[in-house]
């Protein structure tokens, strides 16, 4: 039989605080403090029953994707300007060498 995967619950009645208590210690919320000793007890507990947060993995991968494609958006779209730029400065320089000179138009054969 699979083994039940462990809750924040499980982990709080393990070291004996509440399921608040385990929630910020293991998020890392700066905005309260615990003592050390409180902090270990949580961490041990979690590390004993094999608990993970929720999603913690799956978010740090995303977010590197996320910046990859970022990046090879921002990479396209630059290179989608210069090479507007170019055909520019190309069709351009195509134009000057194209227009007659009234010089050449004048001249008769």
């Amino acid at each position: 039989m699979a083994r039940k995967k462990a809750t924040s619950s499980d982990v709080a009645k393990l070291a004996g605080v509440s399921q608040a208590t385990v929630s910020m210690i293991l998020n890392r919320k700066c905005s309260v403090s615990f003592s050390r000793e409180t902090v270990r007890k949580v961490e041990q507990a979690a590390k004993e029953l094999g608990y993970e947060l929720p999603g913690r993995r799956n978010r740090r991968e995303n977010k590197k994707e996320k910046e990859s494609i970022l990046k090879q958006i921002k990479k396209y779209k630059d290179l989608s300007k210069n090479k507007d730029k170019t055909k520019e400065k190309v069709k351009r320089k195509v134009k000057e060498k194209v227009k007659p000179n009234k010089k050449d138009m004048t001249r008769e054969i």
